[in-house]
This record gives C-alpha cells, structure tokens and sequence, in this order.
C-alpha cells in the first residue's frame, strides 16, 4: 500500500516509517488502510495522531528554524511547557543537542497547510516573532548565541510573514556594539553601546 501510494516519492516512505511507530504506541497494530491517503492527507493523519495539546504545537512553531520547549511553549501561547515537551519525544521532531534551540520539526510537518486560516497564521507568527524577544527580556539567556539566533529567526519571520521588524532595532544595536568592542569577559561586561541621537532634521 505504502509504495502503491508513494508513486516513487521517497518522503512519502518517510512519514509512513514516522507514522508506523506512532500508530503502535496507542497499542493497535497498524494496518494497510492506515497508510491508504495521498501525500497530504498522510500528513494530516499523522497530525491527528497527536493529542489535542500536541497538536496546538507545531503550527505556531513551524516559522521558526528550530525551538526550546520554553520558546515552544511562548509561540504556542501556552503557559507549561508540557505538551511541548511531549512532542519533542515524536518522531518528526528532530533534535541538534549542541543548538541553543535544539528541536526542529520535520520539513514535511514544516510546510503541512492543517487547515489554518491567514489570521491564525499571522497570530502565531506574531507569538513565534515575540518569544525570542521575551526569553531575552526575562533574562533566561541572554548571551551573544541568543541574541544571534534572535535575529537571524526573527528577520525570517519578518520577512515571511510581513511583520514590522522595527522590535529587532534594539538587538541589532547590541549585536553591532558587540561586534565593535569586542567580547568581553563575562565578569567584566564592556560599557553598553548607547545609540547616537539623531540629528534635528531628522
């Protein structure tokens, strides 16, 4: 069934061997049926084969190239990092464990259209947009890999999406004053880059 339906596409091979170990953890054997849809709506299946709190995940995580479980949670607008937790653990959730963020979704689930409407789309983006930012402003990692990631993900989203990148301003003087004088030893900050006000005719 698996290669009737592929016609030759190898991802589709893919999320079949994704979807198989998926289908044995809730204790059925899978069958040939289970695998009897067309590309996108294997893909679809194997979203539904979350639980509800799983499935709120992806979505707002997908515009980012790759995510913590605290990061995960801020974009999913949730306040426990639980189901994202839970979803790291599946088998479309690749993991780089030298990454500041170190979880990235599978392409296929990246690029998966599950029925959003623009705005949710345009939401989540925003949350995905924002979280950077406030795990900079919380202080739970502020570091130069930090505020690198920050904006290479967050000129992406802008970029993507249409948002206004204005909220990146500030990070990109720090990145640019950092890159002037140099980096300092961690006990002994360098003096913070103020910018230079801006002329009258301006």
């Amino acid at each position: 069934m698996i290669a009737e339906r592929s016609h030759g596409l190898p991802l589709y091979l893919d999320l079949s061997v994704m979807r198989f170990p998926e289908i044995r953890r809730t204790g059925r054997t899978p069958q040939p049926a289970d695998f009897d849809h067309d590309f996108p709506a294997l893909i679809a299946r194997t979203l539904t084969d979350l639980t509800p709190d799983e499935r709120h995940v992806p979505r707002p995580v997908s515009p980012l190239d790759s995510f913590a479980l605290n990061l995960a949670a801020r974009a999913a607008g949730m306040t426990h990092e639980a189901p994202a937790m839970r979803l790291a653990e599946r088998l479309f959730v690749r993991e780089n464990p030298f990454g500041l963020w170190p979880f990235y979704l599978h392409g296929l689930i990246r690029t998966a259209d599950d029925r959003w409407s623009p705005r949710d789309w345009q939401q989540a983006a925003h949350r995905a947009f924002a979280a950077p930012g406030e795990q900079w402003n919380n202080g739970t990692g502020r570091d130069r890999v930090l505020l690198t990631g920050w904006l290479r993900q967050g000129l992406a989203v802008a970029r993507d999406f249409r948002l206004d990148p204005g909220r990146l301003a500030d990070p990109a003087w720090t990145y640019g004053s950092d890159s002037l004088l140099g980096t300092a030893h961690p006990r002994h900050p360098p003096t913070p880059w103020r910018r230079p006000p801006m002329p009258w005719w301006s």
